[in-house]
């Protein structure tokens, strides 16, 4: 599919630990018309998690195959590992009649705007720096020295939030935030394409 032919797609990133994953699998169960375009990265599974659902876990050796032939539409060395779009699984949602949903590290929403014809960079953030720390160790499926690492990115990851087209807190209950993304979406999808 050539790139014109791309229609709206939905860029979502965050700091580690804004709860973006949670609110992108609710939003994804409440609409039919959105799909999650599914990464591939060479990190190993956290437990509960299934391939093809989070993430195509690949080698290194395959992520250097596709990256020769040119596959990702972008792609990021993110905590020691990569993380790729890949061409093909955005013209598979798309061919669905559906709009992509990407979940993605700040750079890499970055990278993908400039790949997509109608990209929509929305940025989550909660208000309280501690909040995120304490989701990190909530979700008990990292080391301290992992939960650190990520931390450590989160004032350098803030400070991209102006760059994006929209920004929605999730200081307050999941319902409320995902609520608020739902909202938006159909106030893009209802507005005429600006091209």
């Amino acid at each position: 599919m050539t790139q014109q032919l791309r229609p709206h797609a939905f860029v979502i990133a965050a700091p580690s630990g804004t709860g973006k994953t949670s609110i992108i699998k609710q939003l994804l169960q409440n609409r039919q018309d959105l799909e999650f375009s599914v990464s591939c990265t060479t990190r190993p599974p956290r437990e509960r998690e299934a391939e093809g659902g989070h993430y195509y876990y690949i080698s290194d050796e395959q992520f250097d195959a596709h990256l020769a032939r040119g596959d990702f539409l972008e792609w990021e060395p993110v905590h020691d590992h990569r993380y790729g779009t890949l061409r093909s699984e955005v013209d598979r949602i798309i061919d669905r009649g559906r709009y992509p949903v990407f979940d993605l590290d700040v750079k890499g929403a970055l990278t993908l705007r400039r790949k997509l014809v109608l990209p929509h960079l929305i940025f989550i953030y909660v208000s309280d720096p501690e909040l995120y720390r304490h989701r990190l160790e909530q979700r008990n499926s990292e080391t301290l020295q992992q939960i650190e690492l990520r931390l450590s990115r989160l004032e350098s990851e803030l400070a991209f939030a102006q760059e994006f087209h929209h920004r929605i807190s999730n200081d307050g209950p999941l319902k409320e935030t995902v609520t608020a993304l739902s909202a938006l979406i159909d106030e893009i999808l209802a507005e005429p394409p600006s091209q």
